[in-house]
């Protein structure tokens, strides 16, 4: 076996307990870069088992965690979908700083779909969280939530009121949901999301709220605060169901930065890294390819 896993809870903010997982080189393998992943929404960190041992082998080191609200940290307390930004924001802070402060190697952060309007916000609030200096490789957005799809996106109407209830019932949740048939074109993936306990359809008001309002201030106004010598990689499906390629594509147009590339993939649903057959492989690896050329 090239790889090793490791699952942990550690202790973070809050007093809350998270559910781990690191994903790392064996040691006959040079580690050559540091990835901290921030997952999506009604998920979690191990369904990615298939993916990040792919980066492991091929010499990146990757850490995770089942962020607050989801998968066995929510599962853990019986809170599921209890979030907000601000706490987000936080936890990946934190987990930045305890997993980056002592690492030889290049640092890099990505996030997939409301993973991935977190890690662009991470860099980009009015004043810069405390460990955002510790990311030195670059950041990468998978499919990442500026918007959602048009076929799918929820009325402003439904998300001014959702952001007024949440700001006063921050707890309250509701049923959401994101159909299976459309995270990808892979029919067996899609029936274990259907099924998996840890993608339980819930939400509550003020994380789904922050969630889409974040994502268009990213578009609107927050991305002239993104680090202009910061490399960015954003990655999205032209077949993409649940968010808008288009916007991540205005986004980047947008992104100030000296080292940018916004890439598409013909056809392709939201979980690129989860579309069948080759197609999976193709995507993992330009990513990895991206992160060995920053190294």
């Amino acid at each position: 076996m090239s790889f090793k896993t490791q699952v942990e809870w550690q202790e973070g903010p809050n007093q809350t307990s998270f559910y781990t997982k690191r994903w790392s080189p064996s040691n006959q393998i040079t580690t050559i870069a540091k990835l901290i992943f921030i997952h999506g929404f009604m998920e979690h960190i191990s369904r990615y088992d298939h993916v990040y041992s792919r980066y492991a082998e091929a010499g990146i080191e990757v850490f995770a965690f089942d962020q607050r609200g989801f998968g066995e940290t929510a599962a853990k307390t019986k809170t599921q979908g209890q979030t907000s930004w601000p706490e987000a924001l936080r936890d990946v802070d934190y987990f930045i700083e305890k997993e980056a402060r002592l690492v030889s190697t290049k640092v890099f952060l990505m996030g997939h779909s409301m993973g991935g309007g977190l890690t662009y916000a991470y860099f980009t609030r009015d004043v810069p969280l405390p460990s955002s200096a510790l990311i030195t490789g670059g950041t990468i957005l998978s499919s990442p939530l500026i918007q959602q799809a048009p076929g799918v996106a929820a009325p402003g109407m439904f998300v001014r009121i959702g952001s007024f209830v949440g700001a006063v019932l921050p707890k309250l949740t509701l049923k959401v949901g994101v159909a299976s048939k459309d995270i990808c074109r892979d029919p067996v993936i899609q029936e274990e999301y259907a099924n998996d306990p840890l993608c339980a359809p819930i939400g509550t008001f003020k994380g789904i709220a922050d969630m889409i309002l974040g994502g268009q201030g990213l578009l609107d106004h927050d991305y002239v605060r993104f680090p202009e010598s910061l490399p960015i990689l954003a990655v999205h499906g032209t077949g993409d169901k649940v968010t808008s390629c288009k916007a991540t594509e205005e986004l980047m147009e947008k992104t100030n930065a000296k080292d940018k590339t916004f890439k598409t993939f013909e056809g392709y649903y939201h979980e690129m890294h989860n579309e069948p057959g080759n197609d999976k492989i193709i995507f993992m690896d330009y990513i990895i390819d991206w992160i060995k050329s920053h190294v």
